[in-house]
C-alpha cells in the first residue's frame, strides 16, 4: 500500500513500485548491504589517492645550481627575489665561475637538490626545475585528461553494457597500469601510463558509484553516500601516512596499487544493478539476482514482489548526450550540476595539490588537510539525512569562497602572519569544498534518471576532470604572475555555484527517477498518448 497525493491508502499498482521497496524488504541491516557498501566504498580510496598523488610525486625541494669543486656559491650564483626574500637563484649561475660580474646562464651542470634522508619525487630524479618546471603541472593536466576522457566513455558503456563489467574492467586494467608506473625510467613514460590510470580508475568511480546508488534502499542511500565519501577522505589520510613514512615515489606508488590486488573477488561478489536490468527489461536477470541476495540475507521474496517492480521505460531508445539537452528540464539540470562540477574541482584539486606551497611541513599539512576532508564528509551525512540538499551546498559554497578569497589577500601582505592565517584559511576553504564535492555526488544522482544516470554522472565528471586539469595550471599561472591568483580563481569560481545550485530542483525526500518524461512532467498512458502536466516548473 502507498498514499495518495491527498493521503488516502490505495494497493501498488505495476509500474509504480520502486525498487528501493524490494531492496528494503531484503534487509536493511544485516552483513551483505554493509560487505557490498565497503567493497564500493574502497574504491573510493584508490581513486582519492591516485588523484592527489602528484602533491606527494610532484614535491620541489629546495635547489640550487650544481658548482664545479672549488667553487663557492656567494661567487658563482646571482641573488634573486622568491618568495619576497632575497636568495641565491636556483636557476642561474655566472657564466664566467667565482665571478660577480657578467651575464648569466641556466645550470650547465644540473642541480643540487636538498632532499630530507630517503625523499625522492619525480622533480629531483627528472630534473623537473627551472625551464622544466611547467612539466611537474602537466604531468597532472594529463593525468586528469585521461579522467576525463574517461569519464564520459565508461559513463555511456555503463549504462549500454551494465555497471558491474565496466567497472571490473576498468578496475583491473587500472591496476595493471599503476604497478607499470612503478618500473617507468622516463617522465614520458610516466604521464602515459599516468593518462591510462585516469582514463580507467574514472571508469571505476563513475560505475561502482551509480551500481551502489541503484542497489542501495531509499531508507540508507543517504549513509552509505556519505560511506562513499569519507573513504575518499581515508584514501587521503592513507596517502598522506605514507608519504610521510616512505618519501621515496616509486615506493610510495607500490605501496598504494599492490592491496588492490584483493580486488580479484569483486568478480564473484557483486551483483550487477537490478534496477539497471530491469529497465533494459532483462526481467528474468533482475529475478534471478534479487533471488540470490534474498538466498544471501535469509529474507524471502514473493513471486507479486517482483512482479511489482517492472517500469515504464521505452527500451528500444539508445540514450546518448543528445538526450540529457533535448528537453528544458534535464537541460538545465544538465548544464548547472556540470558548472558546479567544475568549480568543485577546481578549488578542491587546487588547494590539495597547493599544500606544498603553504606555510608549515608539508606533510603535517597535508594530514591535517585529510582529517578536515574527514570531517566535513561525516558532517555531510548528517546534514544530508535531516536538511535539504540546495541550501547546504549554497552554504559550503559560500564558505570555500569567501575563505579562498580572503586567504588570496592575505597572502599578498607577504609577511609570516599573513602566510599562516592564509594557511588556516585555506584549510578551511577545503573544509567547503570537500563537503561540496560530497554533496554533489548523490545530488547528481537524484538529479538524472536511471535511463541516463550513468551518462549524466559521466558528464558531469566530465567536467570536473576539466576543473583538474584546469587547477594545476591555475597554480602554475600564479607562480608566473603572483600567488594569491589561484585563491582569488577558487573562491570567486566557488561563489558563482553557489549562486547556481539555487536555480536547481530540490530533490530531498523524493524517489529516484526512472525516465527523463518524469524529469519532463510527461505521463505516458498504456496506448502511447502523452499527457504534459504544463504546470510542471521545478523548484
Amino acid at each position: 500500500m502507498e498514499a495518495d497525493e491527498h493521503g488516502e491508502k490505495r494497493p501498488l499498482q505495476k509500474g509504480t513500485t520502486p525498487l528501493s521497496d524490494v531492496l528494503a524488504k531484503l534487509g536493511d541491516k544485516g552483513w551483505y548491504p554493509v560487505v557490498f557498501c565497503l567493497c564500493i566504498c574502497v574504491l573510493n580510496s584508490t581513486v582519492a589517492f591516485n588523484h592527489l598523488i602528484m602533491a606527494s610525486f610532484g614535491f620541489t625541494p629546495p635547489h640550487s645550481c650544481k658548482l664545479p669543486d672549488g667553487y663557492t656559491k656567494n661567487a658563482s650564483i646571482p641573488m634573486e627575489m622568491i618568495k619576497g626574500k632575497e636568495s641565491y637563484s636556483q636557476c642561474k649561475i655566472y657564466q664566467d665561475f667565482n665571478s660577480t660580474s657578467g651575464s648569466t646562464e641556466g645550470c650547465p651542470n644540473g642541480w643540487n637538490f636538498i632532499l630530507n634522508g630517503k625523499e625522492s619525487t619525480i622533480v629531483n630524479e627528472w630534473s623537473l626545475v627551472c625551464d622544466q618546471k611547467y612539466l611537474v603541472s602537466l604531468a597532472t593536466t594529463i593525468y586528469f585528461t585521461g579522467v576525463m576522457i574517461g569519464g564520459a566513455v565508461f559513463g555511456q558503456l555503463g549504462d549500454k553494457f551494465g555497471r558491474k563489467p565496466i567497472t571490473l574492467i576498468c578496475l583491473y586494467s587500472h591496476i595493471a597500469l599503476a604497478v607499470g608506473v612503478y618500473f617507468s625510467q622516463s617522465f614520458e613514460v610516466f604521464a602515459a601510463l599516468r593518462f591510462f590510470v585516469g582514463f580507467f580508475l574514472q571508469g571505476v568511480q563513475t560505475n561502482s558509484y551509480v551500481l551502489m546508488a541503484e542497489m542501495t534502499s531509499k531508507k540508507n542511500l543517504v549513509l552509505t553516500v556519505g560511506f562513499f565519501e569519507i573513504f575518499w577522505a581515508v584514501g587521503t589520510l592513507w596517502l598522506a601516512t605514507l608519504s610521510w613514512l616512505i618519501q621515496d615515489w616509486r615506493n610510495i606508488q607500490l605501496a598504494l596499487c599492490l592491496p588492490s590486488l584483493i580486488t580479484l573477488i569483486y568478480i564473484w561478489l557483486f551483483p550487477e544493478s537490478v534496477l539497471w536490468l530491469i529497465n533494459k527489461n532483462k526481467m528474468e536477470e533482475a529475478k534471478e539476482n534479487l533471488m540470490k541476495i534474498s538466498r544471501i540475507t535469509g529474507k524471502k521474496l514473493t513471486a507479486e514482489d517482483l512482479d511489482l517492480i517492472k517500469p515504464k521505460v521505452n527500451e528500444s531508445i539508445q540514450y546518448s548526450f543528445h538526450h540529457l539537452v533535448k528537453t528544458p528540464n534535464i537541460r538545465k539540470r544538465t548544464f548547472l550540476m556540470c558548472y558546479l562540477w567544475l568549480a568543485s574541482s577546481v578549488g578542491y584539486y587546487g588547494l590539495s595539490l597547493a599544500v606544498g606551497g603553504l606555510a608549515g611541513d608539508r606533510y603535517l599539512n597535508q594530514f591535517i588537510g585529510s582529517v578536515i576532508e574527514l570531517v566535513a564528509f561525516s558532517s555531510v551525512i548528517f546534514v544530508l539525512k535531516y536538511f535539504r540538499r540546495r541550501y547546504p551546498l549554497m552554504a559550503y559554497y559560500i564558505t570555500g569562497g569567501v575563505t579562498c578569497i580572503v586567504a588570496g589577500v592575505l597572502k599578498s601582505q607577504a609577511s609570516k602572519d599573513g602566510f599562516r592565517a592564509a594557511t588556516y584559511l585555506a584549510l578551511i576553504g577545503k573544509f567547503g569544498l570537500s563537503a561540496s564535492f560530497a554533496t554533489i555526488f548523490l545530488f547528481t544522482v537524484e538529479q538524472f534518471p536511471t535511463v541516463v544516470r550513468t551518462l549524466g554522472m559521466g558528464t558531469c565528471v566530465f567536467w570536473a576532470r576539466v576543473g583538474g586539469m584546469i587547477a594545476p595550471q591555475i597554480l602554475l599561472l600564479g607562480k608566473y604572475t603572483f600567488n594569491e591568483l589561484p585563491y582569488l580563481i577558487f573562491g570567486s569560481l566557488s561563489l558563482l555555484a553557489a549562486m547556481a545550485t539555487y536555480f536547481l530542483p530540490e530533490t530531498f525526500g523524493k524517489t529516484l527517477p526512472n525516465t527523463i518524461d518524469e524529469i519532463e512532467g510527461i505521463t505516458v498512458e498504456e496506448n502511447g498518448t502523452e499527457l504534459r502536466d504544463r504546470d510542471h516548473i521545478e523548484t
